[in-house]
Formats: C-alpha cells, sequence, structure tokens
C-alpha cells in the first residue's frame, strides 16, 4: 500500500492502494452525473444490469410524537417508501444506485429521501478516472436536543442532499514509483428542521507518489494533500488544511512492517489557541500473524499533542472484530464513500439488501455529528465493532467514543454509544430479533443526557418477494436541563414487497 492506513490519521482521505489502476469501489451516484459520464465513456460498452425494487407499507403509532417530558400526544403515521437498487458493470464503467424516498402522513417532517449512488470510469484506459457520486439523508441537527425517528415531530431533523465528482490521473514510471493525482469536488444542501445547518463546498488535491513492484523489503510514499470547506453564509468559518509527509517502511519479516512518517501541515481556520499547525510524525508497525489478524498501531505527534493509532481486524470463519482510536483534526467534510448508509455488505463482508432488514421506514436517524456546527475541532474517537454469524442466530456490538475539542470555544462534545443486536431465525419463513443501545451526550459546561432505547421484531414471510413485519420499540432521556426528559412506545406494523429481475443491456 502506498500508505498505510495510519497515515489516513493525518488526511482527509486515505490515499490509492498502491496506486492501482483499478477505480475505487464507492458505494452509491447521481443520476445525472451517471448520465453524463455515460456520455464520455464508449458507446458501444456492453453492461450487464441487476434491478431490484419494492415497496414498503407501514403504520406506526407513537406515544409522545414530540418527545416531551409534558406535552406527551399520541399519533398514527402511514408511511409509503418505495425503493429500488440498480447496478450496472461494463467493461470500463460501472455504476450503483440505491435509493428509498419516505412518505409519512400526520407528521410535520413527512419525507425522508435515502440514496446511496457511485459511478467509476476509465476515461482512458490506464491514465485517467472519473468517480462520481449522490448521496441523500437525514441527520440530527443539534446532538444536545431529542431527535427521536422520522415519525417524531421534534423539529430536529434536516435532509442532506450531497453530490461529488473526483477525476483523478494515474502514472506509472516502470517498477520504481506509481504516482495519482487528485481533485475532489463535493457540495451538501440542507433541508428542513429548525436552525438547518449552513449549506457547504469542498474543494479538495491529493497527489499521491509511492514505491513501486522494484521495492520489495523498504517501501516509501510521499503523499501532500489540500482541503477547502467553505461554508454559506458564514465565510469567517471557512477551513482550510494543507499537509506534506513522508513514509518509510520496511518489511523486517514477512508478518511484521514497521514504518515511520514525517511530514508538516498548515490550516487555517477559527480557534482561540495560538497553533493551527506545525510538525508531525508518526512511528508505528502493521502485524499480520496469520490470515485472519491485521493490527496496525502507532504513536504519532501534531499540534495539538502526542496521540496513539491504533487499527485492529480479526476475521474467522463466522465472527469478525473491529477496534479503531483515532485522533484528527475535522470539519464538516464527509467523504460520501464513507458515510455508511445503505451498505451493500454486512460487517462481515456479505452482501445484503439495504431495504430487507428492520423497516428503515421508522428508524432513527443515524448521524448524530454536530452538524450545525461550521468550523474546525479536533476529534478523539474510538470505535468498535463485533459480529458473531451462525446458521440460524446472529449477534452483533456497535460502541464508539468521541471527544470532540471546537477551535472557536465552544464547549466540548463528549458522546459514549453502545448498542447490542440479535436475530434468530424460528423456521423457515418466521424470524426474530432484539436489539438494546445506550448514548450518553455531554459537554464542558455541564450538560449531560442519557438515552436508552430497547425494540424487539418478528418478521413473517409471506412469500417468495413479501414479508410482514411487527416492532415495539421503548425509548427513554434522562437529561440534566429542565423539560428535556421524555418516554415514548412505539409500535409499527411493515409489509416489504420486493420484486429483482435480471437484464442485459448493450450500451451503458
Amino acid at each position: 500500500m502506498a500508505m498505510d492506513t495510519a497515515t489516513t490519521a493525518w488526511s482527509r482521505r486515505k490515499p490509492a492502494d498502491g496506486c492501482r489502476m483499478k477505480t475505487r469501489k464507492r458505494f452509491l451516484p447521481s443520476l445525472a452525473g451517471a448520465v453524463a459520464l455515460a456520455v464520455m465513456a464508449e458507446p458501444a460498452m456492453t453492461a450487464e444490469w441487476v434491478f431490484s425494487e419494492g415497496l414498503m407499507l407501514s403504520e406506526a403509532y407513537t406515544d409522545n410524537v414530540y418527545l416531551s417530558e409534558t406535552d406527551t400526544e399520541g399519533r398514527w403515521t402511514t408511511i409509503v417508501s418505495p425503493h429500488f437498487v440498480l447496478t450496472g458493470q461494463g467493461r470500463r464503467m460501472s455504476m450503483e444506485l440505491a435509493a428509498a424516498f419516505q412518505f409519512a402522513s400526520n407528521t410535520e417532517e413527512n419525507f425522508y429521501p435515502q440514496v446511496r449512488g457511485s459511478l467509476t470510469s476509465e476515461l482512458i484506459e490506464k491514465r485517467f478516472f472519473v468517480d462520481a457520486f449522490v448521496s441523500a439523508d437525514q441527520v440530527t441537527i443539534d446532538p444536545l436536543r431529542p431527535a427521536g425517528s422520522p415519525i417524531n415531530a421534534t423539529g430536529n431533523l434536516a435532509n442532506t442532499y450531497s453530490i461529488g465528482i473526483n477525476p483523478y490521473w494515474v502514472e506509472h514510471f516502470g517498477n520504481l514509483a506509481d504516482l495519482r493525482l487528485d481533485y475532489e469536488y463535493q457540495r451538501e444542501f440542507f433541508t428542513g428542521g429548525d436552525n438547518t445547518p449552513n449549506d457547504r463546498e469542498f474543494n479538495n488535491f491529493y497527489f499521491d507518489l509511492a514505491s513501486g513492484r522494484a521495492f520489495s523489503t523498504f517501501n516509501w510514499s510521499l503523499y501532500g494533500s489540500y482541503q477547502h470547506t467553505a461554508y454559506q453564509g458564514n465565510s469567517g468559518s471557512n477551513t482550510t488544511f494543507k499537509s506534506l509527509n513522508a513514509r518509510l517502511g520496511y518489511a523486517l519479516t514477512r508478518h511484521l512492517s514497521p514504518y515511520v512518517t514525517l511530514g508538516r501541515e498548515w490550516n487555517s481556520y477559527q480557534t482561540t489557541g495560538r497553533r493551527r499547525g506545525g510538525d508531525m510524525w508518526l512511528v508505528g508497525a502493521v502485524w499480520t500473524p496469520n490470515p485472519r489478524v491485521t493490527l496496525d498501531a502507532g504513536y504519532g505527534y501534531r499540534f495539538f499533542g502526542h496521540y496513539p493509532y491504533i487499527n485492529f481486524t480479526y476475521r474467522h470463519r463466522r465472527s469478525t472484530l473491529r477496534l479503531s482510536y483515532t485522533e484528527d483534526i475535522e470539519s464538516g467534510y464527509q467523504p460520501l464513500d464513507q458515510s455508511g448508509l445503505l451498505p451493500t455488505t454486512n460487517l462481515a463482508g456479505n452482501p445484503v439488501n439495504p431495504f430487507s432488514g428492520s423497516p428503515g421506514a421508522v428508524n432513527a436517524a443515524q448521524n448524530v455529528d454536530a452538524f450545525n456546527y461550521d468550523g474546525a475541532y479536533v476529534d478523539k474517537r474510538f470505535k468498535a465493532a463485533y459480529l458473531l454469524q451462525g446458521k440460524r442466530t446472529s449477534f452483533g456490538m456497535d460502541a464508539s467514543y468521541s471527544d470532540k475539542t471546537y477551535g472557536d470555544g465552544t464547549p466540548g462534545l463528549l458522546e459514549w454509544i453502545l448498542g447490542f443486536r440479535l436475530s434468530r431465525q424460528l423456521g423457515r419463513q418466521l424470524s426474530a430479533d432484539a436489539r438494546t443501545s445506550w448514548e450518553r451526550t455531554e459537554t464542558d459546561n455541564g450538560f449531560r443526557a442519557d438515552t436508552w432505547d430497547l425494540g424487539f421484531g418478528v418478521t413473517r414471510q409471506l412469500g417468495p418477494s413479501t414479508h410482514l413485519r411487527f416492532s415495539y420499540t421503548h425509548a427513554q432521556r434522562d437529561s440534566n436541563r429542565p423539560n428535556d426528559d421524555y418516554t415514548e412506545n412505539r409500535f409499527a406494523l411493515v409489509l416489504n414487497v420486493s420484486l429483482t429481475g435480471l437484464a442485459k443491456h448493450a450500451g451503458f
């Protein structure tokens, strides 16, 4: 790899894997971008299409639609959610698009889009590539207020739409070195909710010069990045991150490869501190004792202090464990290929239908970051995930910790999240699942809130493409802010009908 994952703690984006000629697999693109790039590609290119469509009909009841401590109003909500997944694979172009559109009655926030799309294309063979991508989701505006799900009328959810394009050039200098040059443009829009976040525009440039196949024992790379974030209506909070670093690695054995990275960064953003950049270094090693275990760990220094780094993966035949800890300077930029909505694979890497699991029509927004914050912050983040997949039973655990220190003096935000889920196949046509989660949100100025969530569901297969699901969820919030507690009970009945077809077409 041109730069191992430890180096990404210093950049917004992961550099190319050895500057390989293959395009990176980004999950889910804008239809307009897809059509535009398709026109640029060879018109006679043969593509194989896979299309899956479906419709979800839901009737949900909540006994506390406003998630209020005093105004506990009950409400029935009818939800209609058409969805589809479309993939196309050609010789030099591929496309993936998944979308669900939720329309709800009897609620102030009655439209909830979920979209992921990506298009990868090779316009000049083995040299020039263009990727395009699109995203639509629903996010929490203020992490200190209750948000609930799309059927709750809290005013704390906003729809977000993102589009982006990433052209890049790959050059090989024999077996000595590989070069990759990237430009990435992304635009993010927000609609709905109270105090909707400002729209954002991102312009990023990257270069990665890495050792080629002639280097086996020693490997090296030179990596640079420029990332600019502009906030519409609040240009004073714009951020610019620039960095340049060099890495040298040595294959000590087949299983152990130590490395050292040296560099410097130049950053521009609002801050009450005196340091925004400076020298940086990282010393670490990659250890792969067997094909199941990978450990990348190190210790480094940046302008905000010393920090550890770890990225651990363990895979067994039926289980997967992942652990990671990073410290980085952040802004509102989130690469669309890393945002994680509507995944095509689960933690174990097995393919899944993004719409055939628990009823997404009544799920809460998954991203609880402070999206209404313009500017930069240092984020110390720990993540853990475990999945055990049996023949009839599966168990999963997710845990995360985030400590955000804001540059402009905004009180720091701490978040703890812990969740467990269990599913069991009770028969050929009947399955059951249960889940529980706990989340704590805390700030440096004394605010604290705990939210517990407990739910279970039963799914019955009515036919080859029809499922009926009943679910119950209990949620409770305990806050030290007056009139900020709530208790909610929610019931939902969901009918999901899907149809999958295969077709081959000439031309993309």
